[in-house]
């Protein structure tokens, strides 16, 4: 059933008033012609966010656009819309995971691995042990265990994200294998136990009995596979032994990692700060996400930063050839390797630089030290610094599931977005309405929430992000007004949830209007309009200007009428 055009006003009015409160509480004052105001957040910075933690909700299965057929999965529960999920080709376990690796040493390895083959390097309690690319780029997943932790080693190639979990939860250990789905182009994988689906870059579960659940991440990173040995010489690596018959060592994505190409099976908004694939060193600690881009980090070869109120340096160096080149992942270009780290050794802080000659050393020894962490020459020859859990991702996918990054530059400007594919949620208004000025307000959803979600108008609100299963941190609303003491104003009020589409914001609308009374004293008409991954609620007391602001935002865009 439709809501009624007075409920569905009286609930746009409840969240115009929304705007108000968040101006009372900033202190500012409603912005001028042109300008775009944020509350929180630098300038050209996105505010920083919460972690991305989702709460089970109620799910409608009719929404799944994938094959149900041979799983056990509940999918009456899940944190996402269950509509963003897309055939990756492959089916169920269609890319085989590896439930029982094993191993070789370093120099069986070198007997088909060239010096720059890529690897993911994984040290756990003092047990270091090295996946080739060359293989997880056909498996995608490795169950293994290492220093006695349960691991998953999982590898995306679609989004370059090479991620380690702990693989037990409350000391349930599970098992892991490819569902063939993607969603935002990343591996969706599942749990044997219990077959909840699994979101691959963040690690959480989003279907099924387990939804909300998350792994915690191991600290890892891609690095070649002669830096590897340096840092562990008697450390074992993946061996191609893996029960599959498979062309290991040739890259069945030739070509795909060109920067400015666009990702392949991505159903969302490019953030155009960064080219679509341009590799970034991607870290999380606590409320703050930074990407470090590969491009700039290579200019520089250290950069140190603070995150979430931490000290951290990022290495770049050459020598790692890219797996998503040339047809034969050894001989792909060199992307160099990363690596985050504590800068603090042997008990004391220390600050890093890279010298003419290429070596990373820190200025208070002297001492060199690789991309692995490891000084290799000099008074602290044998220390190794402690790592940091980070990722090192196309920055699309980085972004799709981080919107509010702030990126690391080596001048300290924010980049600038592409105008054709900013993420800047403002800019979907018109500048005006009928020769009114359009201005703009963006509200800090999470801080009126909790400043007031007492207000019976706020309640709406909440309810709408609640029922998106984006944390209100995350969420994104932007209301624009356009008016005179005339002919009154109309409303337009944006709202965005970071892996939500369009058309789920706008289903949710509606559901929200219909708990609004029939009865409310209200003259708005209103109306929805989606543009890809933003619903939009269009209001006035005023048919014609109402009329005017839907042909605005119709001719700027080309939205489907929710």
């Amino acid at each position: 059933m439709a809501p009624s055009k007075d409920r569905l006003a009286a609930a746009t009015a409840g969240l115009v008033i929304v705007a108000a409160l968040a101006l009372l509480w900033s202190g500012a004052t409603p912005p001028v012609e042109g300008e775009r105001v944020t509350t929180s957040g630098a300038a050209g910075t996105p505010a920083a966010r919460p972690s991305l933690g989702t709460s089970p909700s109620p799910a409608d299965p009719g929404r799944l656009g994938v094959t149900t057929s041979g799983w056990r999965t509940d999918f009456s529960t899940a944190s996402v819309d269950l509509a963003e999920f897309i055939g990756g080709g492959p089916g169920k376990d269609g890319i085989p995971a590896i439930d029982a690796p094993k191993f070789e040493s370093l120099d069986d390895a070198r007997t088909w691995l060239a010096d720059e083959a890529p690897v993911i390097a994984l040290e756990v309690d003092g047990t270091a042990r090295a996946y080739p690319l060359a293989i997880l780029t056909w498996h995608e997943i490795v169950n293994d265990s290492l220093g006695g932790v349960p691991v998953v080693v999982t590898f995306c190639p679609l989004c370059h994200t090479a991620l380690v979990f702990e693989r037990q939860v409350d000391g349930v250990t599970y098992d892991f294998g490819t569902t063939g789905n993607l969603r935002f182009s990343d591996l969706v994988m599942y749990d044997r136990q219990t077959e909840s689906w699994w979101q691959q870059a963040t690690g959480e579960a989003i279907v099924g009995e387990l939804t909300g659940t998350r792994l915690p991440f191991l600290p890892s990173q891609i690095v070649s596979l002669a830096d590897f040995a340096v840092a562990y010489p008697t450390a074992d690596v993946l061996s191609r032994e893996t029960g599959d018959l498979r062309d290991y060592g040739r890259n069945p994505y030739p070509g795909y990692d060109r920067a400015d190409e666009q990702p392949f099976l991505f159903d969302g908004v490019v953030d155009g700060r960064v080219a679509p694939k341009e590799r970034v060193v991607s870290v999380r600690i606590g409320d703050e996400a930074v990407a470090f881009p590969y491009t700039e980090l290579a200019s520089v070869g250290v950069a140190h930063d603070e995150i979430g109120g931490e000290a951290v340096v990022v290495f770049w160096a050459s020598g790692t050839a890219s797996a998503l080149d040339a047809t034969n992942i050894d001989e792909g270009r060199d992307t160099g390797a990363t690596g985050v780290f504590r800068p603090s050794a042997d008990g004391r802080a220390r600050t890093f630089e890279r010298g003419a000659d290429g070596a990373i050393r820190d200025r208070e020894s002297g001492s060199t030290w690789s991309v692995t962490g490891l000084a290799v020459t000099g008074q602290l020859a044998g220390e190794r610094l402690e790592s940091v859990a980070h990722g090192d991702h196309f920055w699309f996918a980085w972004a799709a599931f981080e919107p509010a990054t702030r990126i690391w530059t080596v001048s300290g400007a924010a980049p600038d977005p592409s105008p054709s594919e900013t993420d800047e949620l403002g800019r979907l208004l018109p500048p005006e309405v009928d020769g009114l000025p359009v201005r703009s307000i963006e509200v800090d959803v999470e801080r009126v929430i909790r400043e007031y979600g007492g207000n019976v108008d706020v309640a709406d609100l909440q309810t709408i992000v609640v029922r998106s299963g984006v944390d209100a941190g995350r969420f994104r609303m932007v209301i624009g007004g356009a008016g005179d003491d005339v002919r009154g104003s109309v409303s337009m009020t944006l709202f965005q949830a970071p892996g939500v589409t369009g058309s789920r914001l706008a289903q949710i609308l509606r559901e929200v209007a219909l708990g609004v009374p029939s009865d409310s004293p209200t003259a708005l008409i209103s109306k929805i309009l989606t543009i890809r991954d933003v619903a939009i609620l269009v209001s006035s007391s005023d048919p014609d200007l109402h009329r005017r602001a839907v042909e605005a935002l119709e001719s700027a865009q080309t939205p489907d009428d929710a």
